[in-house]
Parts: C-alpha cells; structure tokens; sequence
C-alpha cells in the first residue's frame, strides 16, 4: 500500500519537522526540556498541596521538607525519563520506550528484592528522599548520580538522532 499524507505514519512527520530551519539538536533539546519540564511539574506539585492541604486534617507538612521530596523524586526519575528518551530515538511507537523503561523499573526493584543489601544503593531509595527524612540530610550521592547517568542517556540520544539518516 503506497504511502498517502493519512497513512504515512511517523516518516513524513519526520521529513516535514527536519525540512524546518531548526538543527536535529535543538528540536531534540526542546523536547527533552518540554518533557523535563513535565516531569518537574508533577514531582514539585503534588508535594507542595501536601503542604497546603495538611492543615484541612489537623496535620503539619513544612515546604521545605515537600520541596526535598519534590526535587530527589525528579532527579530520580529523570534517569527513568530519559532511558524512554533514548530508546525512542532507537523505535518509532510510543509505546515500546515506555515499557521497556517500566520493566527495567521493575527489575530494579526485583533485585532489591533477591539481593537486599543492594537496597541502600537503590535508586528509590533516593526518588523518595529516605535518607533525608531519616535524619541523614540529602543523598547527594545518589542525586548526583542520577544526573549524570541522565545527562548521559540525554547526550546518546542527541549522538543516535545526528547520526540517522532520513
């Protein structure tokens, strides 16, 4: 069947975005900042209205402490955002990233699981801010880790949409 403008699937989209006057990098770059941006929001908000709507059921939850836990859950979940990111640049469906992401989730915390001393070095560990509410102040560690194996997913995904071919 010959491709039409109504079946074309994601091919001429591709074509049509690369005719713009705007580099593979920088449309790579304002997708991953519309996307990280999203994710901020839904680490950052949620954490905040505790604050806000603790006082409606006799309870106390500081800013600061919904802050923290807002801002480890992002860094933590950037490494999951961008993994999607990456492996979309290597299949065309939304879904495939998605789920391989979630399994790799999944497997993580199976093998937290059959192997418990590795739970101190757990990446939920650090999305949930743990070590913090322990009393044991930030994972810094552990946030800084996941940044940088962000950035690194984020820059294979620059390197794999420069280097298709189209």
């Amino acid at each position: 069947m010959p491709k039409t403008a109504v079946n074309a699937g994601s091919g001429s989209a591709a074509l049509f975005t690369l005719s713009m006057p705007a580099s593979r990098n920088r449309l790579l770059g304002v997708r991953a900042a519309a996307g990280l941006t999203e994710l901020l929001a839904l680490a950052l908000v949620p954490s905040v209205l505790l604050t806000v709507f603790s006082p409606i059921v006799g309870e106390r939850y500081g800013i600061g402490d919904a802050l923290v836990h807002g801002g480890c859950l992002f860094a933590a979940s950037t490494v999951f955002f961008s993994l999607s990111f990456l492996l979309s640049t290597a299949f065309s469906d939304m879904w495939r990233p998605w789920l391989l992401a979630c399994a790799v989730a999944v497997a993580l915390s199976l093998g937290e699981l059959v192997v418990p001393e590795l739970s101190r070095y757990s990446i939920f560990r650090v999305m949930s801010g743990e070590v913090y509410f322990r009393g044991g102040g930030l994972p810094w560690l552990g946030l800084l880790a996941s940044a940088a194996v962000s950035v690194a997913m984020l820059y294979g995904a620059a390197v794999s949409i420069a280097r298709r071919d189209y």
